[in-house]
């Protein structure tokens, strides 16, 4: 036999003994046992929940009606888990506002439920009124939002005014707005594709101006305003000086205060609100009703041909009248 197949059979005798060893360990080997499922764990009774994020949210304490004024009682803070737009986070930021829309209770206060814009500057007891002005009238357009004006009126001689007048009508008054400038700054708006156009070209001109004007006063600024010419006045900003009214006449109100009033009551007849209800006839504004004491109004002479030209009756259209014959 050739000596080099009986390596080969010696070698393969041996393999299959060695197989045939580990075949017999492994079969006699333990099967593994199988791993039991791990539970999930349970959450533990005392364990606390994990906590979602809040935030803090102004909200009304109880229904807020549109124009009351935001107090610490009227404001609550609510934790939301979204913090709303425009919101607040502490109620110490509105205090003082004012509400320009009904909250109910519970709902958040915004920014936008809140009264803005000019009227927001209006002090006690003011009103924002509109003027015409031109270049003369406004102080050749050098006054600005916040100034302090004078205002003068002119009234030219006509059937109800005797004689042509000017005097100061308002003391010391703030200006809010003047052309499209205003103590809120300028009037915003979006941008268009002809602003490059509008940069080259010069603005027009301011055609109005707002003031800040007792209610009082009201009356009387609006019959200047419509039967005269107004003039503004600009005056330095810490000169206080004011007329004293007490040294004249009173004017006497379209609307008299009815007979048999208490004495509390002739004293509320003097109340700014009072006083704008009772209104102002042109006549006691520009004084032309005064006369010396104890001297009637001199009547305009006729002459004879005027008297003999027949009839004649009153036309009123608004504050001017004229005779018409007939």
């Amino acid at each position: 036999m050739n000596p080099v197949l009986k390596t080969v059979a010696v070698l393969l005798i041996l393999l299959a003994a060695v197989l045939g060893i580990i075949a017999f360990q492994i079969a006699r080997s333990p099967a593994p046992e199988v791993a039991a499922a791990t539970p999930a764990p349970v959450a533990s009774v005392n364990e606390a929940p994990v906590k979602q994020q809040t935030y803090a949210v102004v909200v009304a304490a109880k229904a807020l009606v549109a124009g009351s004024a935001l107090t610490a009682e009227s404001l609550q803070t609510a934790h939301w888990p979204v913090l709303p737009a425009n919101g607040f986070t502490d109620n110490r930021l509105l205090l003082g506002e004012v509400l320009r829309v009904d909250v109910p209770a519970g709902d958040p206060v915004t920014r936008g439920m809140l009264a803005q814009g000019l009227a927001t500057h209006l002090k006690d007891g003011e009103r924002a009124v509109s003027i015409a002005i031109d270049e003369v009238a406004g102080a050749v357009n050098r006054i600005e939002p916040g100034d302090m004006v004078d205002v003068f009126f002119t009234l030219a001689k006509d059937g109800e005014i005797a004689s042509t007048q000017a005097r100061l009508l308002l003391s010391r008054t703030r200006v809010l707005a003047y052309g499209a400038q205003s103590v809120d700054g300028p009037v915003s708006r979006a941008a268009t594709p002809d602003d490059n156009k509008r940069q080259n070209t010069p603005a027009a001109p301011p055609r109005t101006a707002m003031l800040a004007v007792p209610l009082a006063h009201v009356n009387e600024l609006l019959l200047a305003t419509r039967n005269g010419k107004l003039q503004l006045a600009l005056r330095a900003p810490n000169d206080i000086a004011l007329p004293d009214t007490a040294l004249f006449a009173a004017r006497d109100p379209v609307l008299k205060g009815r007979a048999g009033l208490k004495p509390e009551q002739q004293q509320q007849l003097q109340q700014p609100d009072n006083i704008a209800y009772a209104g102002e006839s042109l006549s006691e504004v520009a004084a032309s009703s005064s006369q010396p004491e104890g001297k009637a109004p001199a009547k305009p002479a006729q002459s004879a041909g005027s008297r003999n030209q027949g009839r004649s009756i009153e036309v009123i259209r608004g504050s001017q009248s004229e005779r018409v014959r007939y």
